[in-house]
């Protein structure tokens, strides 16, 4: 028997076919997903022949997807387990991890009144890279595009005050220059 049939013993018997399922989506390939979906279609033909009676009992639909949950769960919760077990007191890491955080910030904020030049052309710096990183998408947004204003933007509104004849020079021609050039 293929690993997506399922018997009509089985079939009757939620916790086998749940553990059938849960098989299935641990081991799942493209290839079990072929199979599997062979399988639907001849349960369906089979629900459709009659041949399968308790599918057709909403219970046994909502039976099957608990029993489904519970052993996801089962396999789920040993995982999460492990991975908190490092940490007996949750509550106080994060209490430990916001007094860090504070701590750091109070340090920054210590250094830049000690330097305050230094603190000015970091701040610069950071500022300038901004504009570099954001801008080509911030004139984009705005409707200065590589191949020229783009359509039913503020820049082709905007575009529409000039009749069409933006005169050279203007900031309008400025940011459309931008926008055709800038490297995205």
């Amino acid at each position: 028997m293929s690993p997506g049939t399922y018997s009509d013993d089985e079939l009757d018997n939620i916790p086998v076919t749940a553990a059938r399922i849960v098989a299935l989506l641990q081991t799942a390939t493209s290839r079990s997903a072929v199979d599997a979906d062979e399988h639907v279609q001849n349960v369906r033909e089979r629900l459709e022949r009659g041949e399968l009676e308790s599918a057709w009992n909403p219970q046994w639909k909502q039976n099957l997807g608990e029993a489904v949950l519970e052993r996801l769960v089962e396999i789920v919760r040993p995982l999460l387990e492990s991975a908190t077990d490092h940490i007996e007191h949750p509550q106080e890491t994060l209490l430990d991890i916001v007094q860090w955080a504070r701590e750091v910030a109070a340090e920054v904020f210590e250094w830049t009144e000690e330097h305050p030049r230094l603190t000015m052309c970091l701040a610069l710096a950071v500022a300038v890279a901004a504009v570099w990183v954001l801008a080509p998408w911030v004139l984009e947004a705005v409707g200065f595009g590589e191949l020229g204003p783009i359509a039913d933007s503020v820049a082709a509104r905007l575009q529409m005050r000039y009749m069409g004849l933006v005169p050279k020079g203007s900031w309008f021609s400025f940011f459309q220059r931008l926008g055709m050039v800038w490297k995205k």
